[in-house]
């Protein structure tokens, strides 16, 4: 039987990695009082795990990691890993947000050994405040901040920052299987009741991604629920408590056309 939300449970001792950072993995562990074990390891051999243990992976490494997944082994293990924290080595902020939401500690790839140690630190503190609600599992992310930002803007302000970012142009999009796309637009709608500005900004990216994908793999059919999707994710921009109704309509409406 699980711990119950808020009851004391076991730390992690030791550090799961699958990364290519693995020199500064395993200083880190050493320096946070961990030991570390470097192991390829796929989302079906988490589920054969017992214990807890401090995961960290590259957020583009294989086997892919999903956001998603996080949340699922969080809510679907019998054991005590679903209290798993995680450390993910990101490249771009899209990646950092996406991780954030999903209860992760998000690292830039080029995290130094001091900075992924903080890091470890970060994420054992956050596994002794665990939440679970309806749309989320996982640390409380009202008290979690980011530990790193991606490039030199720490010392801007939030508007500041979100200026320059309006100003720049955008980053390129990937093509992805739309099929792949709906499954992190399902999982990442359920969870944008509510959340951090970054999140929902995160949610907008994947809009850009879905219709670039839908576009790159000749699928017009969906051009224009990607953009009704979009015209939902802008209104979460403005207001992150809006009513779901519309958006979980359209994103069923989505996986109904993928299924044709």
């Amino acid at each position: 039987m699980p711990a119950p939300v808020g009851a004391r449970r076991a730390v992690p001792k030791l550090v799961l990695a699958h990364t290519r950072h693995r020199t500064v993995i395993q200083a880190a562990a050493k320096a946070a009082g961990l030991q570390c074990m470097l192991r390829a390891f796929s989302p079906p051999d988490l589920m054969d795990l017992k214990a807890p243990v401090l995961l960290a992976f590259d957020a583009d490494g294989l086997p892919t990691f999903e956001p998603d997944f996080l949340q699922y082994l969080r809510r679907t293990h019998p054991g005590g890993v679903r209290y798993s924290p995680a450390v993910v080595f990101c490249k771009t902020r899209e990646e950092i947000a996406e991780w954030r939401a999903a209860g992760a500690i998000a690292v830039p790839d080029k995290a130094g050994v001091d900075e992924v140690a903080t890091a470890i630190r970060a994420a054992l503190t956050g596994s002794r405040k665990w939440v679970a609600s309806s749309t989320y599992v996982g640390p409380d992310r009202r008290a979690h901040r980011a530990v790193f930002k991606i490039n030199k803007r720490r010392r801007e302000d939030g508007a500041a920052a979100a200026a320059r970012v309006e100003r720049e142009a955008p980053a390129p999009v990937r093509v992805q299987s739309p099929e792949l796309m709906h499954r992190r637009i399902s999982l990442a709608a359920q969870l944008l009741h509510g959340s951090s500005i970054e999140s929902r900004r995160a949610f907008r990216a994947m809009i850009d991604e879905l219709e670039v994908s839908a576009r790159g793999h000749q699928r017009s059919e969906l051009m224009s629920l990607a953009r009704t999707l979009r015209n939902e994710a802008e209104r979460f921009l403005k207001d992150g408590n809006a009513d779901t109704g519309d958006l979980d309509r359209a994103v069923a409406q989505l996986g109904r056309a993928l299924g044709r």
